[in-house]
């Protein structure tokens, strides 16, 4: 049986799994993909601070200077660029079973 999974850190690489670590040793217990979702979203619109300024406006500014470069934003659930629509374009993982939890075992790119 083959899943698709959010949240692979065994795959993903250093980043993610530094993150597991820290998050399990504040809290106690391993984080669930959204807690990386809004890790990754909160570093995100800081990149888009940093890059646009501390405003609405330059927020939009930031995101858009992001979504024109095309560069992959490196994330602890994978890098992912944003595209037109500022969807996060990323890759697919899939899982396989594992002692009672799914695995990552493989990345697919986005196309």
């Amino acid at each position: 049986m083959r899943v698709t999974l959010f949240f692979a850190p065994d795959l993903i690489g250093p980043a993610a799994t530094d993150f597991v670590d820290r998050y399990t040793r504040r809290f106690g217990n391993e984080p669930l993909y959204g807690a990386a979702y809004a890790y990754d979203a909160t570093k995100l619109a800081a990149h888009a601070v940093a890059l646009g300024g501390f405003s609405r406006q330059g927020v939009r500014e930031g995101l858009e200077s992001m979504i024109r470069s095309g560069e992959a934003f490196p994330g602890v659930t994978g890098g992912f660029v944003l595209n037109s629509n500022r969807a996060a374009i990323r890759p697919l993982i899939i899982g396989a079973p594992d002692g009672g939890a799914f695995r990552g075992i493989q990345t697919v790119a986005a196309r």
